[in-house]
């Protein structure tokens, strides 16, 4: 197998090739700011590096969010682009959970946390024992006290931007791919990444709209 992996749910967006599970190569752009299109360089960069061509590819992963509306629509069009060009499989990650897939530290409850913007956390809480990962609760947005009783809660490590300084990153995916829950195959066709939250444009037409009503 070997699988090309994206992730653009936060300021940098990350790509890994991994072969039988192995990461072979990887590459990172800044998506946030760019004048233009980053992310397919970068997998034209993780590809070469790893001395593997396009139709070699079997399986394409994405970290399907929460996070950055803009960014995580490029990172899905373009692997629902390559997947449906190549004829191939798209399995989807959340992307808190390749904040946790990176953590290498001790066994331990560990609490994910990403910016999800106006003053908020995207959080998801993650046991690791060796290389099972298991997530405990799915993801919830809240302010960053909230986040901090959470982990007290659960006697978890807080990790992610503003704690440990890990992002998410494709790499991470490797953890996972031999896990039953860890990757989710998904209908191209239908597929969306999970945004978390509705993008400022939507919040603010909505409330228009509840103004009129």
């Amino acid at each position: 197998m070997i699988a090309l992996v994206l992730d653009a749910s936060g300021l940098i967006g990350t790509v890994a090739l991994l072969r039988d599970n192995i990461v072979k190569a990887t590459a990172e752009v800044e998506m946030r700011g760019a004048d233009h299109e980053r992310l397919l360089p970068a997998v034209q960069r993780a590809l070469h590096n790893g001395g593997v061509e396009l139709p070699d590819v079997t399986d394409v992963i994405c970290g399907e969010g929460p996070g950055s509306f803009t960014s995580l629509r490029v990172a899905a069009a373009l692997a629902k682009g390559i997947a449906i060009g190549r004829g191939l499989p798209l399995r989807v990650i959340s992307s808190l959970a390749l904040i946790a897939g990176a953590v290498d530290g001790p066994d331990g409850t560990y609490l994910a946390v990403s910016d999800a913007q106006r003053g908020e956390h995207f959080a998801e809480p993650y046991d690791i024992r060796g290389q099972v990962i298991r997530r405990l609760s799915p993801f919830r947005v809240q302010n960053e006290l909230r986040s901090s009783d959470w982990a007290k809660e659960l006697n978890a490590t807080l990790i992610g931007p503003g704690h440990d300084g890990s992002t998410a990153r494709a790499a991470a995916a490797a953890r996972f791919a031999a896990l039953p829950e860890g990757l989710r195959r998904v209908d191209i066709s239908s597929w969306e990444p999970t945004y978390g939250r509705v993008a400022a444009p939507q919040a603010r037409a909505d409330a228009r709209v509840s103004q009129l009503c």
